[in-house]
């Protein structure tokens, strides 16, 4: 298996094949779409694999950032269209591997809220059960961040919850493999990023739409 996230500021890649595992964090300064196939390339031919050992793929969806999630999602678009193997694909919540990444290292009792930075005053929210079971995901106001009842998770360094974790390649490997071995795969053509909130573009263009006589 292959996992990529290219969700946040910092894309990882996660290789699991032949018994032979490697993991890479890019810097935050990389610019994904030149950098991904590169450093995969690379990791690749350091373990001595090619993409032809490979037959599953997991991807982390969304939300998360808007560019990244088209990056990573048509890069696992293309590998899996040039593969003479029936690849199967694993998508990937990013509040799903926030509250899978909780639930190991703290074992909540009572349910708890996934939160992430959606930016210009917004922000992406999940509840989950102890046993990780989501309700629907969500886009909050900086109001409804605050209303939120219970102990709120967030990614390390965004300041934003009670409980900060923080997502390495391995865990996006486990949640990766976790999902795979529970069948949990998506169709390889038609999986579609998860972006919750319209972009600016978006938000621009129906104004203009509007704002027409």
């Amino acid at each position: 298996m292959i996992v990529f996230s290219s969700a946040f500021s910092q894309a990882q890649i996660a290789i699991d094949i032949n018994g032979k595992q490697d993991f890479c964090t890019l810097p935050s300064s990389t610019k994904q779409a030149e950098s991904i196939m590169a450093t995969l390339d690379q990791m690749l031919a350091k373990n001595k694999l090619s993409l032809s050992d490979n037959d599953a793929y997991g991807i982390v969806v969304g939300p998360g950032s808007f560019t990244g999630l088209r990056v990573g999602a048509a890069i696992v678009k293309g590998l899996c269209a040039g593969s003479k193997k029936d690849c199967k694909v694993v998508a990937i919540s990013s509040l799903a591997l926030l509250a899978e990444e909780y639930i190991v290292k703290y074992s909540p009792k009572t349910d708890f809220t996934c939160i992430l930075n959606a930016l210009s005053g917004y922000y992406y929210a999940c509840k989950f059960s102890p046993d990780g079971k989501a309700s629907a995901e969500q886009l909050l106001t900086a109001q409804g961040l605050q209303s939120l009842v219970g102990t709120t998770v967030g990614l390390e360094g965004e300041g934003l919850a009670q409980a900060e974790v923080c997502l390495t390649p391995q865990v996006l490997l486990a949640k990766a493999n976790q999902m795979l071995r529970d069948g949990q795969t998506v169709d390889k053509k038609t999986f579609a990023p998860v972006y919750i909130r319209k972009s600016q573009a978006e938000v621009e263009l129906e104004q203009k739409q509007k704002s027409k006589p």
